[in-house]
């Protein structure tokens, strides 16, 4: 017998949603994050809308969604995507094949097709110092993007189909979560306004005996359509460092901060051309 499933999209600054999701609408719930006069009025049919008061975070915004679904399975989805509207439903057979994987995501690729980042491993010394000193983002980013896509391991880590190590973790691009492990394990962490809720949710599900996997479904996209800004580097800090405050790792924090003071002394402009 097919298991249930619920699709749900969070939306933010008014995207042209994909054709591919309007085809799933009796099971696709929308979240509209943003709503404002002459804003989304081009919505498709879906099972159902929801309009937030006022913005919310990532984490507030899908803790509420499932808590409003009843299906075995929830598969969360930006909007940022492109993929067959057989996609979501292949993503749960991979999930509920396997009784001790919580969640699963497909391989990602980027607009020309190339690998895209599919799995994290994690915080490091090294990671947390040259993304807090603004080397990991605007040019500096492109140079870093180009090499490790030329990585075997690399390449190996965001395109072998496989069960992800305790380390690893599935950002929430596009994921399918089984229901008893979301119970189990729990919602995601509110206090990330923004980022780390996914490598937090990843971190606390392995602990608790869960597993997590990327498969091969075909082809999906994802385009990035995020912008950066003063404000998201700011909340992506202030997220990272309350992980590492959670899980009791001064040292990541202690090279975080040292990026911070490094960031100070360079210019802005050109880290995020």
């Amino acid at each position: 017998m097919p298991t249930e499933f619920a699709v749900i999209c969070v939306l933010h600054g008014d995207p042209v949603l994909p054709a591919w999701l309007a085809t799933l609408g009796p099971i696709v719930h929308l979240v509209v994050n943003d709503p404002g006069p002459g804003r989304y009025v081009a919505l498709p049919a879906v099972r159902e809308v929801w309009v937030n008061p006022e913005p919310l975070g990532f984490a507030a915004n899908v803790n509420a969604a499932i808590a409003r679904v009843p299906d075995a399975v929830v598969v969360c989805v930006n909007f940022d995507l492109t993929m067959r509207a057989e996609v979501p439903g292949l993503l749960v057979e991979e999930l509920v094949q396997d009784p001790r994987l919580a969640v699963v995501a497909p391989v990602l690729r980027d607009a020309r097709g190339e690998l895209a980042f599919s799995v994290g491993s994690g915080p490091t010394a090294l990671k947390e110092f040259t993304r807090a000193a603004g080397l990991r983002s605007g040019r500096p980013q492109r140079v870093v993007r180009a090499v490790l896509r030329r990585l075997p391991r690399w390449q190996q880590r965001n395109e072998v189909a496989r069960v992800l190590g305790p380390q690893e973790y599935l950002p929430w691009t596009c994921v399918a979560v089984r229901r008893d492990a979301w119970e189990a394990v729990g919602p995601l962490d509110e206090q990330f306004e923004m980022y780390a809720e996914d490598l937090d949710w990843g971190r606390r599900a392995a602990r608790a005996g869960w597993s997590a996997a990327l498969v091969d479904v075909g082809t999906v996209i994802h385009t990035e359509r995020a912008t950066r800004s003063a404000r998201t580097d700011a909340l992506y800090e202030r997220s990272h460092a309350l992980f590492h405050a959670k899980w009791d790792r001064p040292d990541h924090a202690r090279w975080q901060r040292r990026g911070q003071a490094l960031s100070r002394l360079l210019p802005r402009r050109d880290r995020l051309v």
